[in-house]
């Protein structure tokens, strides 16, 4: 986090991040997560992630039947079960 503050939404629960903070989350191991900004003010936070174009991974809400699924560098959304939105 480099300015304000959100909350990590993750499966098993809710972290506050502010400014400092930093979350990671282990390769291969799949982890619905989502930044929720619920203040009155702009946060801005960096995401670093892989950009192997052979890589298939996804990202997943927990609170919604939706992921991002990339494959061969692509995204696109679909419901968990796979179904195209």
């Amino acid at each position: 986090m480099l300015e304000g503050e959100v909350v990590l939404v993750e499966d098993d629960g809710e972290t506050v991040m502010c400014a400092g903070d930093v979350a990671t989350f282990k390769a291969g191991v799949v982890i619905g997560h989502m930044m929720v900004n619920r203040s009155d003010k702009a946060a801005v936070f960096i995401e670093v992630g892989t950009r192997a174009d052979d890589e298939v991974s996804s990202y997943t809400d927990p609170d919604v039947d939706m992921q991002m699924v990339k494959t061969n560098g692509a995204w696109k959304a679909c419901r968990k079960n796979g179904a195209e939105i």
